[in-house]
């Protein structure tokens, strides 16, 4: 017979042994199970992302070329380059050492004073500051001067009207008929000087029509529609025989301006 001696039966201790390791076993293995599920998700995890980085390691190059863009080496309009706009290339054979601005020898362009002004206004005090006393012209001792130089003020037409008369001879009893000068061919028409000015505005400053066509409206009140413009403004600013296109894009801003002051005040 088995021993007794320590009170307890072995057989039984044995079973309970094996029972609670099969009960750790299959913790350890509930737990195995979930670290495998984890890591199973954890290699999906990393898979998915190295496909995202791949994915942009593609892209990468395609926008480091679109993100080196600039008017320079594209289609892309020069507005587009913003701050990152490249410095402008020295011309061949330009001093790279020079100064900004205007050189020694240079003939500048600064506003100078005219000795034959068109216009004169005086100014004097109405009173004087000490004691009140009225001035006049006669107590004038010294004077300032500042010049301004300035554009005449935006006026209307000047409509002329050309009246060619037909006489009679008092010799013959024959009749003849004056002409009009050259390039009045029309009952009412504009006249060269603003048809040069309109067509040397459109065609060599780039204005548009529709924005040429209100600036005329809103300095000088002329109505014209662009279809008067195209039908008649163009034709007979190109044709001109006195002041025509060729020598209105020769003259220079000054020279027109004045001519267009000398055509007002005739």
């Amino acid at each position: 017979m088995a021993s007794r001696s320590d009170g307890v039966d072995r057989p039984v201790v044995a079973n309970a042994s094996i029972r609670d390791l099969e009960e750790a076993l299959r913790q350890r293995n509930e737990q195995l199970h979930q670290k495998e599920d984890q890591l199973r998700i954890k290699n999906a995890k990393i898979q998915e992302l190295e496909a995202q980085l791949q994915r942009q390691g593609e892209r990468l190059p395609e926008l480091e070329r679109r993100l080196g863009l600039t008017s320079s080496n594209s289609s892309k309009p020069p507005s587009s380059d913003g701050l990152r706009k490249p410095p402008t290339a020295p011309k061949r054979g330009d001093d790279p050492k020079r100064r900004p601005g205007g050189q020694k020898g240079h003939d500048g362009t600064t506003l100078r004073r005219t000795e034959t002004p068109d216009r004169i206004a005086h100014y004097f005090p109405e009173v004087c500051s000490h004691c009140g006393t009225v001035f006049t012209e006669h107590t004038s001792i010294a004077q300032a001067i500042r010049q301004v130089h300035d554009l005449p003020e935006p006026a209307s037409l000047i409509v002329t009207d050309h009246i060619a008369h037909r006489c009679v001879c008092p010799g013959c009893q024959k009749t003849t008929q004056a002409s009009f000068p050259d390039g009045i061919k029309a009952t009412v028409q504009y006249g060269p000087t603003l048809s040069s000015l309109m067509v040397y505005l459109n065609t060599y400053q780039l204005i548009p029509t529709q924005r040429l066509v209100e600036t005329f409206r809103d300095l000088f009140g002329v109505t014209m529609s662009q279809g008067t413009y195209s039908a008649s403004i163009w034709v007979r600013g190109a044709r001109q025989t006195g002041w025509n296109m060729l020598d209105t894009l020769h003259r220079s801003p000054h020279e027109l301006s004045t001519a267009l002051v000398t055509d007002a005040q005739r």
